[in-house]
């Protein structure tokens, strides 16, 4: 069973990293976001990205938050599942620039943008997610650290 699990770990590393570098279909990612360790929350969302070439679009719909989306971004850890920082900005107020977009929606109406990457960016994002080490975090005016949050994972 180890020795099936490693090789299809090995796999979707291996097709996620030529991915990023050639880049010449689209590759599709996602995250299913629930409330963010520690948080009293019922929040929830799942955010959608297609990356085509250097092009990335997303769909965030989100609902049941204890407050409104302020801001949202992929963050890249230096460990699996640990915390890291912001590698790009979805929506809102702050985090580095360009930000897609200001509104980053909220229950009935969820936020959506494009914003384009580096060669090099996409090939850290595509390692990134195949290593477990890329998450999305949501924060509102009721949790400014994160209400929700997800990790990255490939969606075929």
């Amino acid at each position: 069973m180890k020795k099936t699990t490693f090789l299809i770990a090995f796999m979707l590393i291996s097709l996620l990293m030529f991915a990023g570098s050639v880049v010449a279909q689209s590759v599709k990612f996602k995250a299913h976001m629930s409330a963010a360790a520690g948080v009293d929350s019922n929040g929830q969302g799942q955010v959608n990205f297609r990356l085509d070439h250097n092009d990335v679009k997303f769909i965030m719909p989100v609902s049941k938050l204890n407050g409104d989306t302020t801001a949202a971004q992929i963050h890249i850890s230096n460990v699996p599942g640990g915390n890291g920082g912001i590698f790009v900005s979805l929506c809102g107020a702050f985090g580095p620039p360009p930000i897609p977009v200001t509104d980053c929606g909220g229950p009935g109406h969820p936020a959506k943008g494009t914003f384009s990457l580096s060669d090099e960016q996409v090939d850290i994002l595509m390692e990134a997610i195949a290593t477990n080490r890329a998450y999305v975090n949501v924060h509102t005016t009721a949790v400014g650290s994160g209400e929700i949050r997800g990790q990255l994972v490939a969606n075929p």
